[in-house]
């Protein structure tokens, strides 16, 4: 279960909280590309009832990001809460074969700003006929600064070559552009329903 685990965890650069506080009215933008070395920055005035998504990085938080302003119904999703709803669903519903051998990738923004995680579980297929094998996976992937919805994708990837090389089929797929009304228990929910549904889709994949 310990190498389960490592495999599942995020990585450290991913690992920290998200707060959404209230924003000023002015905010100064100092700009240290300023070939004068001038600190003077420029003043911004930001409308009124905005708030700021922030996120506090390095040294015990010695470093505080901004990364959007937004109103004060939104709800911020960090990378850690979302990994750990999704990890919870498959600790419960798939066997420890599986999760040992699954392949976990991670793409994370160099401002991170953005991450997107896809998991292959090369040991979950089903073969609707000889050497017809379609592949299970998962992908999630979401933004602070809005430039990527809430995505959540459950995948089945038909292999059509013995290198691994695949073509995407997909079972489910969420999208969410706003994060006021996104549930991940429901999330998890669908992507439990998701995964009973590829070992049920035999019969499909017969049928083309």
């Amino acid at each position: 279960m310990e190498k389960i685990m490592e495999k599942l965890a995020l990585p450290q650069e991913a690992m920290f909280g998200v707060k959404v506080i209230p924003a000023p009215e002015v905010m100064r933008i100092i700009s240290h590309e300023d070939p004068t070395g001038s600190d003077a920055g420029t003043d911004y005035y930001l409308p009124k009832n905005k708030y700021m998504v922030v996120a506090e990085h390095g040294w015990r938080g010695s470093h505080t990001r901004i990364y959007n302003f937004v109103s004060s119904r939104y709800k911020p999703l960090d990378y850690n809460y979302i990994n750990n709803s999704v990890n919870d669903v498959l600790l419960k519903t798939l066997n420890q074969n599986i999760l040992n051998n699954m392949i976990v990738k991670d793409y994370i923004a160099s401002d991170k700003s953005r991450m997107k995680r896809r998991i292959i579980f090369p040991t979950m297929t089903i073969e609707p006929e000889i050497n017809d094998i379609i592949r299970y996976g998962l992908e999630w992937s979401t933004s602070l600064n809005s430039t990527w919805a809430f995505n959540n994708m459950a995948l089945a990837d038909r292999l059509w070559c013995l290198n691994g090389c695949t073509t995407p089929d997909f079972h489910y797929h969420s999208y969410q552009k706003h994060t006021t009304n996104i549930s991940l228990d429901k999330e998890a929910s669908k992507m439990s329903n998701a995964i009973d549904s590829f070992y049920n889709s035999e019969s499909k994949y017969k049928a083309w």
